[in-house]
């Protein structure tokens, strides 16, 4: 079962409007192979796909994980951008013949680096508490997590208002780092703290 959620639409459409460079189609290809290198990864591992939901920083994939170990986890965190670059690899590899295929190459590269950032809803945040909780145990997996999650979240808000002032550009580095800090649990204690002085 596929669900959509409205952040999904609005992100969607406005990357289709403000599509300049003509890479929506890129994207779009990309994201589907990044998604089936999760797929595979989980059906070679025994697990059952029970849905994808297409949300605000992507799609999240949700399956049986009872029977899966922490490095079945853990592989299945990182099919996605191993898919994604060696897609970018072939599509380079043809590109001498076919110009437009080193877009796909890009954006498919892009792509897998982005989602190997350290935060929440994304594959690198998923693949470091997998690994930090097979080596320190849940609790510390979690506090680890959302110090990685606020990490990366001030970086691309810092970036993106650097690269604003400088080049008039990185507005989407702002809108996720701002995503990623508004589900941490740094940022509701500095609400907490605000609310009570």
């Amino acid at each position: 079962m596929i669900s959509v959620t409205p952040g999904f639409i609005l992100v969607a459409s406005l990357f289709y409007y403000f599509d300049c460079q003509g890479i929506f189609a890129c994207t779009a290809l990309s994201a589907a192979v990044h998604e089936a290198g999760h797929w595979l990864c989980l059906r070679l591992a025994g697990a059952r796909v029970l849905s994808l939901r297409l949300e605000l920083t992507g799609a999240v994939m949700y399956y049986e994980s009872g029977r899966l170990s922490y490095a079945q986890e853990l592989m299945a965190a990182l099919a996605g951008p191993a898919a994604g670059f060696v897609f970018a690899g072939v599509s380079a590899a043809f590109a001498a013949k076919y110009l437009p295929l080193y877009t796909l190459a890009g954006v498919s590269a892009a792509l897998s680096v982005f989602n190997l950032l350290p935060a929440r809803g994304l594959d690198g945040g998923r693949a470091a508490y997998i690994a930090l909780a097979y080596f320190f145990g849940d609790e510390a997996a979690q506090r680890v997590s959302e110090a990685l999650n606020a990490a990366v979240a001030v970086s691309l808000t810092v970036s993106g208002v650097i690269m604003m002032i400088y080049a008039h550009t990185g507005a989407a580095a702002i809108l996720f780092g701002v995503y990623f800090l508004s589900g941490s649990r740094f940022a509701g204690a500095i609400f907490k703290r605000t609310c009570k002085s």
